[in-house]
């Protein structure tokens, strides 16, 4: 048995859960488990883990949009080195792209915090829209129109729909403020609008609210108010 057969390959387990190992590699990791229990226990557990985070049917386009934009976001292009001979490393000391660390950490997390949390199969998800429109039917909540929006009160949580607005270009935002204190005080930054809603957490006791059209991030005051309204 040489030295390298101590080496217990902790984080090549996720990615050869996976399926995701280069040839030598996940070799290298069978060989490994081929005369290691305790990494055969921990295999057990990502595989068993990845049978639980089912999907039932096909998530919205803009769940992958979401994860496609953060994958390029994370991604760093890689300079393409002159052809020399591979190095003999050890396990636990390659490095990986950055979409199979991003996956092999997401089953590490799901081990952490109960499978249960992240399988899909258990109901339908609802969007912030969703919410936000079954909240504005609720007799119970309080609705402020704002013209082309609504500014939606619960007990639990609180929305801005928006009705008729447009989406906003990238280095846009809308914002909403509170009016019944003097001077306009923020209440949050909501967006573009291109998901139709925004939650918040707004304050107790706000009377009247606007919203206008900020630069990408807000402002310390309003610049284009575009509507107002009051409870």
């Amino acid at each position: 048995m040489t030295p390298e057969s101590h080496v217990h390959p902790h984080d090549d387990l996720a990615v050869y859960a996976l399926d995701a190992l280069e040839p030598d590699e996940h070799a290298a990791v069978e060989a490994h488990l081929a005369h290691c229990a305790d990494c055969r226990r921990e295999l057990d557990a990502y595989l068993a883990t990845l049978g639980q985070m089912t999907v039932p049917e096909e998530p919205p386009a803009r769940v992958w949009e979401g994860i496609s934009r953060q994958i390029r976001a994370d991604a760093e292009p890689a300079p393409v080195p002159a052809p020399v001979p591979a190095p003999v490393v050890r396990l636990d000391e390659r490095r990986r792209t950055p979409w199979v660390l991003a996956a092999a950490a997401a089953v590490v997390v799901v081990l952490g915090v109960g499978a249960a949390a992240l399988t899909m199969g258990g109901g339908d998800s609802e969007s912030v829209s969703d919410l936000a429109a079954a909240a504005a039917d609720d007799p119970g909540s309080t609705v402020v129109d704002l013209a082309a929006a609504r500014v939606v009160v619960t007990d639990s949580d609180d929305f801005v729909l928006f009705d008729d607005l447009p989406a906003l270009s990238s280095d846009e935002t809308y914002q909403l403020w509170r009016t019944d204190q003097g001077e306009p005080v923020s209440l949050g930054v909501l967006g573009d609008g291109g998901e139709g809603a925004a939650r918040l957490d707004l304050p107790e006791g706000v009377a009247s609210f606007a919203l206008s059209q900020e630069p990408a991030g807000g402002s310390d005051t309003p610049t284009d108010i575009l509507a107002t309204g009051v409870t």
